[in-house]
């Protein structure tokens, strides 16, 4: 009988195995040029906004928003946060007076808007409330008045004693001094405990907690040259905040993005290291012979460093997704040299001649590694179309790798099989302890069809409580800084960075723009003019008439000279004396005794710099008019070229189902053209879905014609599908059940399952077509089993990645895989055997 003439890849493979020197010298030759310019010219930017075409609607808007207003761009902001309002407000202040004049920053400073509330905020309470607080500042005067002459513990105190003589007089009741006495005795206590606590004068004299955070906001000069460009100038701040009595936390794009670049370096590093260590044991453990192994290991290797070349070349700058292509190329390329090794083995055992088991070898494996190969690569590249620039990224990297892949397995790994021998095979490399487990899942074929059956009607019952979450923040490291203090500053409406920004052409637009806004969804429309408060004259009034009663007060004609510690000592004496009985007697005694009159006076003095320039701010207020707001506070809310800008407010959280999707439309109903995050999160997953749902049918279509050219029949084109198709709903079914959402980064999972699912299951029915006997204990089912395994563990190593989003793209991958190569194993022999009896049918 004429032996069939072998194709061209055949050919190929038995010419690179009676030519194994050249082929090593050639491969050597292209891989130490393709991994120096690997290592040269791959870099990756951390961006999570540059993951989706900027030619998109709400990309654009943002473009508009940005030249409109620069001093928006780069920034690195640090959040302050001490004891109190006026340890925060100290601490910011000195905060900027450090960095100002660093080369390593364009701009320093503080929010023109929080400075502009700090001088003006009186003006803005309502009549009503602004007048309690002039009540409260008259009964005050007193204790204010002292404060302003002799602003120390010695002053407080006396104060305190005039007070009290006043009470033994009949003249004041105990009442009007307990706020003042309690307030003194907590922060004692607290010095006491070791714990001191500033006092709060703002607090205490105003009647509310003020806000504890204060920010300072800086566009440092980003260092491209540098891995990390911000890091210079993120090291600086943290330098200038040391000794300062509060909490500095950074954040902003600058600082998001540093550590997210350090969170995926940092993954890739471990999840490169951890997958390639354990595909090795796996490999060993495939293959049960060194050399074998060994050959399978740096064929992946040198297919791994012209991949990385091709990234060099066609895509330069990575993203937090794609840069996981290394993982990915591991787990899945190193498919292709475990089904031909093992092949090879099984070829070897039967031949017992490694030159007849590599001609045998040859045409027998070339023709499934291609079509899995092809189908891998298709689930990669039906992204490269979509406008989904972080994923169709990865799928040309991933998908050309693919390629690359298979041209290295049947070129090096047969050179290298030729120069470095494997030992003769003593056994069949197949699983024949699995015989008996195939011939039950045989003789009960129809049940077991039906049980999948059933199992699939369920996991599609699951499927619609699937969860999506595209926020492009939980990608990231929750832990992080810039992350953490991100999201404690979301839970408050002040601070809430899902904000949506419109331009409009004048303020005069953009100020019917804001009353239109105003209801629903939305808590707050804000412009320029809201800078401007309603009835000044009523206020000014009120305040003038709070200057005449306390004002002189405020500015002694003879202030006091620093007490000494002895006279400070004895005015705590004479003060608990006069106290008798009260709780703040004891505690006086207590300080006194225990050495601690000096962090006593600190704690109690600290905040009151800054209440007397509080109040003498607040009560030297005048109209406030758009002539008179500070250029820089102008500069924030008008563009550069005369625009407007309405800054739309959220009125309450954002994370309930559709609550976000509701406050972005109501928004669009008068601005369409808007940018922030809550437009880039809704319509970007928008663009995404349409992205998944465009390479799920480009890869649909392209699988299908692919098994329509290799198979030829419905019944084994079906055959591959079935276990898919129920694969991915059991995935969907287990993603419900573990309360994992469908994310921007795992949804590439699902076109790529059905280039992976596709590639396992033809193995086994081109086996079967062939009539090449029982299907599990197969050296084939070795290899297919092997191959998962070593797949699986890439991804479970990306599922330990500290980046959200990659950890979670190897979960999903992970659980998928594993789910379908269980299907496949259960599902596909009952299968074949039911197809048998059918076909056995008269």
């Amino acid at each position: 009988m004429k032996t069939p003439p072998l194709s061209l890849a055949a050919r190929l493979v038995v010419w690179c195995w009676r030519h194994g020197g050249l082929v090593a010298v050639l491969t050597l030759a292209l891989v130490v040029p393709a991994g120096w310019l690997a290592v040269t010219r791959l870099s990756l930017d951390t961006d999570q906004t540059r993951m989706i075409a900027d030619r998109l609607p709400y990309g654009q808007a943002e473009q508009r928003f940005d030249r409109a207003f620069p001093q928006t761009m780069d920034r690195l902001v640090a959040v302050v946060e001490g004891a109190t309002p006026e340890q925060s407000e100290a601490a910011a202040q000195a905060l900027v007076h450090r960095l100002a004049g660093s080369d390593l920053f364009l701009s320093v400073g503080r929010p023109p808007s929080e400075l502009f509330f700090r001088d003006n905020g009186l003006l803005f309470l309502p009549e009503r409330q602004l007048e309690d607080l002039a009540d409260r500042l008259i009964r005050a005067q007193p204790v204010l008045g002292g404060l302003a002459a002799d602003p120390s513990l010695r002053g407080l105190l006396g104060v305190v004693s005039l007070m009290l003589m006043g009470v033994e007089r009949g003249e004041a009741s105990i009442a009007d001094l307990e706020p003042v006495l309690a307030a003194l005795a907590k922060t004692g206590d607290s010095v006491l405990a070791g714990r001191p606590r500033p006092l709060s004068w703002q607090s205490l004299i105003v009647g509310r907690e003020g806000e504890l955070r204060r920010f300072v906001i800086t566009r440092p000069r980003l260092d491209d040259a540098q891995i990390i460009p911000g890091d210079d100038a993120s090291r600086a701040i943290r330098k200038a905040a040391e000794g300062l009595d509060a909490r500095v936390r950074l954040t902003g794009p600058v600082a998001l993005s540093d550590d997210n670049f350090r969170t995926v370096a940092e993954g890739v590093s471990m999840t490169s290291v951890l997958s390639l260590s354990l595909v090795c044991a796996l490999l060993l453990l495939a293959q049960g012979s060194l050399r074998l192994a060994s050959a399978v290991l740096l064929t992946l290797l040198a297919g791994l460093a012209v991949t990385s070349a091709f990234a060099a070349l066609a895509v330069g700058v990575q993203n937090p997704i794609s840069v996981v292509f290394v993982a990915l190329f591991v787990g899945l390329a190193v498919n292709f040299g475990i089904q031909f090794a093992v092949r090879f083995r099984d070829d070897l055992f039967r031949q017992c001649n490694a030159e007849r088991a590599m001609a045998q070898c040859a045409p027998a494996i070339t023709r499934p590694l291609t079509v899995v190969a092809a189908a891998t690569a298709i689930g990669f590249l039906s992204f490269v179309p979509t406008d989904y620039v972080g994923m169709a990224q990865l799928g040309l990297i991933a998908g050309v790798g693919m390629v690359i892949g298979l041209a290295a397995t049947l070129t090096l790994l047969p050179a290298l099989l030729a120069l470095v021998p494997p030992p003769p095979e003593q056994v069949s490399p197949g699983f024949s302890r699995l015989g008996p487990v195939e011939q039950r899942l045989r003789r009960h074929g129809t049940i077991v069809l039906v049980a999948m059956i059933v199992l699939a009607l369920a996991s599609a019952v699951m499927a619609p409580r699937l969860a999506f979450d595209f926020d492009p923040l939980h990608l990231q490291d929750p832990s992080a800084e810039s992350v953490a203090t991100l999201r404690d500053l979301a839970d408050s409406s002040d601070t809430n960075p899902y904000v949506i920004n419109v331009v409009a052409p004048s303020l005069a637009q953009a100020d019917a723009m804001a009353g239109r806004l105003q209801g629903g969804p939305v808590a707050s429309a804000q412009t320029l003019s809201s800078f401007i408060p309603e009835r000044q004259a009523e206020k000014l009034a009120i305040l003038d008439d709070l200057n005449q009663l306390i004002g002189e007060s405020l500015y002694p004609a003879f202030p006091s000279p620093p007490p000494t510690a002895a006279e400070t000592r004895r005015a705590m004496a004479q003060a608990a004396s006069r106290l008798g009985t009260h709780p703040l007697a004891n505690t006086l005694r207590a300080l006194l005794d225990r050495g601690r009159t000096e962090q006593f006076e600190r704690a109690v003095t600290a905040g009151l710099p800054g209440l007397l320039a509080m109040l003498r701010a607040g009560l030297a207020v005048e109209e406030i008019t758009p002539a008179s707001l500070p250029p820089d506070l102008v500069r924030d809310w008008m563009g550069t070229g005369g625009e407007a800008r309405v800054e739309v407010h959220p009125s309450g959280d954002l994370s309930g189902k559709g609550q976000m999707a509701a406050f972005v439309a109501s928004v669009q109903a008068v601005a369409p053209d808007v940018s922030g995050l809550p437009v880039a999160i809704v319509q970007g997953s928008a663009m995404v879905v349409d992205a998944f749902l465009q390479a799920g049918l480009y890869a649909l279509v392209a699988v299908l014609l692919l098994l329509a050219v290799v198979l030829r029949r419905v019944g084994e084109t079906l055959l591959v599908l079935a276990p898919l198709a129920l694969g991915g709903l059991f995935t969907v079914a287990a993603m419900v059940a573990l309360g994992v959402a469908v994310n921007l980064a795992n949804i590439i999972a699902f076109p790529l399952l059905l280039g992976i699912g596709v590639a396992y299951n033809v193995y086994f029915v081109l086996n079967w077509r062939a009539g090449m006997g029982p299907l599990l204990p197969s050296a084939t089912a070795r290899a297919v089993l092997f191959s998962a395994l070593t797949t699986g563990v890439a991804f479970g190593a990306l599922a330990l990645s500290p980046h959200g989003g990659t950890a979670s793209m190897g979960l999903v991958l992970m659980m998928s895989l594993v789910l379908m190569v269980l299907t496949s194993f259960v599902m596909l022999p009952a299968a074949f055997a039911v197809m048998e009896r059918w076909r056995r049918r008269p």
